[in-house]
This record gives C-alpha cells, sequence and structure tokens, in this order.
C-alpha cells in the first residue's frame, strides 16, 4: 500500500478509532459476533452469515444481526432475536477487547505530539469502553477524552467538532464508515492498515495513509 502521512504538527485533535486501529481486536470480535447466532443457523445458512461478516467489516453490529435474523432466517420476531443477540455480544466483546494486542506505537505518538488532543472515539459501549482504556493502559493518553456509543460516532464526532471551533480535526482509522463521517464535516482522514480487515477499494485520493502507527512516528 502507498503511503501519504500527514504532518501531525499541523493538526490541534487527534480523533481515534480502536477496534482495527489501536487494538487488534476485529477477528475476536468477528469470532465474538458469529458465535452470537450460530446456535440459530444450520451450516448453510451460518456459512452464509460468515461471509457477510467477513465482506462487511464496517457494518456495526446491530446491522449483522439485523442481517441474520430477518434477511437470512426471515423470523418473525427479529427485533426481539437481535435485542438478545446484542446482549449476548455486549458480555463477549469486552473480553474479545481486552485479550486484543495493543499497537503501543500509540505512546510514541502521544510523547511526540503532547500539545495535541488526543480523542478516542469508538462503537464499543459506554459501559465497557473505560475498563478496556484502563487495561490497556491508555487512560494518561486519553484522559477524559474518551467516547463510547450511544450516541453514534458521527454524532459524537459532530458535537466536538462544533466544541472546538477553529481547530484541525484529523480521524484516524481503518473504517470506511469514519471516513465517512470525517468527510461529511470536513475533517481530514488517515487510514492505518496494519490491523484492517476487508478490502481498500473505497478509499478515496484525498484520505492520507499509512500501514502503520509507527511510521508516523
Amino acid at each position: 500500500m502507498l503511503s501519504n502521512l500527514p504532518k501531525l504538527d499541523e493538526f490541534d485533535v487527534l480523533v481515534f478509532d480502536m477496534d482495527g486501529l489501536l487494538l487488534n481486536s476485529l477477528d475476536n470480535l468477528s469470532s465474538a459476533l458469529t458465535g452470537c447466532v450460530k446456535i440459530d443457523m444450520d451450516d448453510s445458512t451460518f456459512a452464509k452469515f460468515l461471509e457477510y461478516d467477513r465482506m462487511n467489516p464496517g457494518k456495526s453490529r446491530y446491522e449483522k444481526f439485523k442481517y441474520a435474523y430477518q434477511t437470512l432466517l426471515v423470523s418473525e420476531n427479529y427485533k426481539e432475536k437481535i435485542d438478545f443477540a446484542l446482549g449476548k455480544f455486549e458480555e463477549k466483546s469486552l473480553t474479545a477487547r481486552i485479550q486484543s494486542e495493543l499497537d503501543d506505537a500509540i505512546f510514541t505518538l502521544f510523547e511526540l505530539h503532547r500539545s495535541k488532543k488526543f480523542i478516542l472515539l469508538s462503537n464499543c459501549a459506554n459501559n465497557q469502553i473505560k475498563r478496556v482504556v484502563l487495561h490497556h493502559e491508555l487512560e494518561s493518553i486519553f484522559q477524559d477524552n474518551v467516547f463510547g456509543t450511544p450516541p453514534t460516532k458521527l454524532e459524537t464526532l459532530t458535537a466536538l467538532f462544533q466544541e472546538n471551533p477553529g481547530c484541525r480535526f484529523i480521524s484516524i482509522s481503518d473504517s470506511e464508515s469514519d471516513a465517512e463521517a470525517a468527510e461529511s464535516l470536513g475533517i481530514d482522514f488517515l487510514y492505518i492498515h496494519r490491523f484492517a480487515r476487508g478490502n481498500m477499494e473505497w478509499i478515496k485520493e484525498g484520505y492520507f495513509t499509512s500501514p502503520s502507527l509507527s511510521a508516523l512516528s
């Protein structure tokens, strides 16, 4: 992958994704998610769900469970099935994230750019994200600037952008949905490949790219 590295000194606010960027957690989370629906599927249907999950790494857990129960299984009570699966996934996902490898290059970046505001913005549930941050010893970097869901990442990013007028933001992630959110606000986007899954066909010419966080040091 060709690199198009940004000069981080030119930015005031650095917004980091967690899964697939700081944590090598995508495979662990995928196993946790698919395990939540396997009991309800035969082998053929489960294989279709595995392929959907593999081809759509950027879709939310809700969208994936909806595909499982409304589209594949055509369950009449699919809404209840989705809610139950979301509850199971919340339990499994905490373990998945805690057991995942951390890219410790984030500590070097922080030492080099202490004058910047470091923000963590994740799809991790609010009742879990601070436990994950504490486990991986990231609290000194992000302090009180740790945001999970709900609200959505786009809603939180919009609020942060509006609360910091005149500041130049950059969103750092492996996710297409994060790129779209940044673009909708006129925020620069940096794609990091190291822990990413899926294809890179969605990456636009105007995006910054890097093979890893360490390449930014």
